[in-house]
C-alpha cells in the first residue's frame, strides 16, 4: 500500500523526482546560458528551487566539506579526499550530483521510493568515500543549517 504512494512522491521528493527535475534545470541552464534559468511552469519553478538546497542538505548532513585554500598544510588528506571548488562551482553542486548519478548508471530502483537525500548521499559517498572520515579525523566541524536557513560550520 505504501509503495505506490512513495513512488508517486506522497512522502516528499524521491531520488527519481530529484534527478528528473534537477536534470531538466541543468539542461535549461545550458540552453538559456543563465545561472538561474526561467522555468516553463510554476511546478517546474518550485522543483528547480529545491535542487541546490536539497543537494547541500544531503551532502552536508553526511559530513562533506569543500576542500580549498583555507585548509592547513597538515590537512592535505582532507584536500585529497573531498571535492574542491576547482572540481565544479560550489553553487552548482546539484549539477555535479546529476553527473554523478548519470556516471553511476542513473537512478536505481530504490531511488523511485526513497527520499532524494538517499540518492544524493549515495553518489557523493561513492565518489568521495573518505571525505567525511578525513574531515572528522582532522577535527574540522561539519556544516549545518543555521536558524536563518543558511549553511555554516556547526558550533
Amino acid at each position: 500500500m505504501l509503495g505506490p504512494l512513495a513512488y508517486f512522491g506522497a512522502f516528499g521528493q524521491t531520488g527519481s523526482d530529484y534527478f528528473r527535475e534537477c536534470w531538466a534545470m541543468s539542461v535549461a541552464v545550458e540552453a538559456q546560458k543563465r545561472r538561474d534559468p526561467v522555468a516553463a511552469t510554476a511546478g517546474q519553478a518550485v522543483a528547480w528551487a529545491s535542487c541546490d538546497d536539497a543537494t547541500r542538505e544531503a551532502i552536508f548532513t553526511r559530513g562533506f566539506v569543500f576542500a580549498g585554500a583555507w585548509l592547513k598544510p597538515e590537512d592535505r588528506a582532507v584536500y585529497e579526499a573531498c571535492p574542491t571548488p576547482l572540481s565544479f562551482p560550489a553553487d552548482a553542486a546539484y549539477a555535479r550530483t546529476i553527473q554523478l548519478v548519470i556516471d553511476s548508471g542513473g537512478p536505481q530502483l530504490l531511488d523511485r521510493f526513497l527520499p532524494a537525500d538517499h540518492m544524493i548521499g549515495r553518489v557523493w559517498i561513492d565518489r568521495w568515500p573518505r571525505c567525511s572520515i578525513e574531515r572528522e579525523k582532522r577535527g574540522i566541524p561539519k556544516i549545518c543549517r543555521t536558524a536563518q536557513g543558511f549553511f555554516s560550520r556547526c558550533t
